[in-house]
């Protein structure tokens, strides 16, 4: 007999598994230590009667909940406070306020909560069943993007892909630290001094920034953060969507979302680029820079000392960059192999939620 409050954060579980990409159950139970650690049972029911896929005032959360509205504002300011949901402040209204995933969602919005009770739980669940999750959806919440124009055949990068161009689109800056190097850290794995590496934009800046996870920047400053992530051999990875509210750089030593990638993969690891790589075996001459620069560590030497790409590669273009003998190229993948950008990083979860649901994953 389950009791009611382990009743609530099944029901919790569930409603944070039907967003996004999932929140995988288990036999084990161990996907509960996150949700337990940040949501007291009072906030597992508020949230269970918040509505998805849109955003909401205190009004609309009022109506729904029969609650007064000042309460029912004090509850979702809060909440959002606690990084439990997302807010912004459309100028002239009143705050808005959206539920969202676990990632990017709940887990990055508590980056200065990392602790080893829950996070070792967190790398559990992971291996148990969420991992698989990641890139199961039929397409990915991030992509990677070509380090720059010149290692694409042509410079013919698609329109969102310049992630120096989709920077300066923007109006607000803010730089966060890296949870994928907070818990690499936490569970052993090698520390880096350049925390503050992940990049965020308009409203989820301001969110950022006012609930102390992020510190707000320069378009400059963002500029070059980009740019030294590219002379240091790393992923460049942006939101799924038109906007790129989100944007990134790491290597799979780190990144969860790497390893996913490579580790479990799944149907959306097809959507990871537009773009795939081309090897030249006449030019290769088997020198092994690329082996030693990739940051999916999936180039080997063969028996006739060429080097060659497994199916792992993200296309981010930095063999492509180090390659003395020009021997690599990124080419853009034909048209019937692209699928179209979600709008906003809130589209993609919809369309990932859509697909998942066709799937019969929820």
């Amino acid at each position: 007999m389950i009791n009611r409050v382990e009743g609530v954060y099944e029901k919790l579980r569930d409603r944070f598994n039907a967003l996004g990409f999932g929140y995988a159950p288990t036999q084990s139970g161990v996907e509960f230590a996150l949700l337990k650690r940040f949501f007291s049972p009072a906030d597992a029911r508020h949230m269970l009667e918040m509505p998805m896929d849109q955003f909401f005032a205190a009004e609309d959360y009022a109506n729904i909940s029969g609650r007064k509205e000042d309460e029912a504002a004090e509850i979702l300011d809060d909440m959002s406070k606690r990084g439990l949901i997302f807010r912004t402040r459309p100028e002239g209204q009143p705050p808005q306020f959206r539920l969202m995933p676990v990632a990017h969602g709940l887990y990055e919005f508590n980056l200065n909560h990392v602790e080893p009770e829950w996070y070792e739980k967190n790398v559990q669940h992971f291996g148990e069943s969420w991992g698989k999750q990641w890139y199961g959806a039929g397409i990915p919440f991030y992509r990677s993007v070509p380090i720059h124009n010149e290692v694409v055949m042509n410079n013919e990068v698609m329109p969102y892909d310049d992630a120096e161009q989709q920077i300066g689109r923007h109006t607000v800056f803010a730089v966060a630290p890296c949870i994928c190097r907070i818990t690499t850290e936490m569970g052993g794995g090698p520390a880096d001094e350049r925390r503050e590496i992940c990049l965020v934009f308009d409203e989820m800046a301001e969110f950022y920034i006012e609930n102390g996870i992020g510190r707000k920047i320069t378009l400059e400053e963002a500029v070059r953060i980009i740019r030294e992530s590219r002379e240091l051999g790393l992923v460049i990875q942006t939101a799924n969507s038109k906007a790129s509210e989100i944007m990134c750089s790491c290597s799979l030593v780190q990144c969860g979302i790497l390893k996913a990638a490579k580790f479990f993969g799944g149907a959306a690891t097809a959507y990871i680029s537009h773009y795939r790589l081309v090897e030249d075996r006449e030019k290769c001459r088997g020198c092994g820079v690329c082996v030693a620069k990739c940051p999916m560590q999936s180039i080997t030497l063969t028996d006739g000392n060429i080097a060659r790409a497994d199916a792992n590669c993200v296309a981010c273009g930095q063999c492509v960059d180090r390659c003395p003998n020009q021997a690599r190229i990124l080419v853009k993948k034909p048209e019937a192999d692209i699928r179209e950008l979600p709008t906003t990083l809130y589209d993609c979860y919809v369309e990932m939620q859509q697909l998942r649901k066709e799937s019969g994953q929820i």
